[in-house]
């Protein structure tokens, strides 16, 4: 099965839209990572165990009110001389507007095909604001609201190896070598403590 029909497969499945480049990702543990596009123009993280199933986090957009701070027109004199330093001894009046936007973010959560829920994924956080940022998603979308039934610090990694692939890529490789060479220390270890053992062994006799 290659990305493409994975991708089709894990959709016929729970309903959800996959489409756009579709990239795979597996960790120090073989647990898989499964990135994509939905019709929103948001990324689709699919984090597969073996054994456990998948889970899933849907970012998507929406209509929605945030908050936005407009100019009175008035100046303000800055009472704290450091600021008034750095940034001059006036600055403007400003007033919090709650304004309706097209494109509020939130995150589906799925474990398997069971919706979770759907949460903001930061307060007053659009895509268009962060497609300015250059990063769309953040590890830290992922809330700890349900970390009882899915795998939080899972999906956060997939977020990882999503904005970083490469450097993603020589974590796991460093992971896995300390890891080997761990365990060849400690056959080291295993035979250099048989052959004492065995020199105890032999002198006893």
């Amino acid at each position: 099965m290659n990305k493409e029909e994975l991708a089709k497969h894990l959709s016929k499945n729970d309903g959800l839209d996959r489409g756009g480049e579709i990239r795979t990702a597996a960790d120090e543990d073989g647990n898989v990572f499964v990135f994509s596009e939905n019709k929103y123009g948001c990324p689709v993280i699919d984090v597969l165990v073996e054994g456990q199933g998948k889970e899933t986090a849907y970012f998507k957009t929406g209509k929605g009110e945030i908050t936005v701070y407009e100019e009175t027109g008035r100046m303000l004199e800055e009472t704290d001389p450091r600021e008034a330093a750095i940034s001059g001894r006036w600055y403007p009046e400003t007033v919090p507007v709650q304004k309706e936007v097209p494109d509020v973010m939130t995150v589906q959560l799925m474990k398997g095909n069971d919706k979770l829920g759907s949460y903001y994924v930061g307060h007053d956080t659009t895509k268009s604001g962060r497609e300015s940022l250059g990063q769309l998603i953040w590890k830290e979308d992922i809330g700890s609201y349900h970390s009882d039934s899915i795998n939080v610090e899972l999906l956060r990694k997939a977020i990882d190896a999503y904005n970083d692939p490469e450097g993603f890529a020589r974590n796991v490789e460093r992971i896995k070598q300390e890891r080997e060479a761990a365990r060849q220390k400690e056959v080291q270890d295993m035979a250099v403590m048989q052959e004492i053992m065995h020199s105890v062994r032999g002198g006893m006799e």
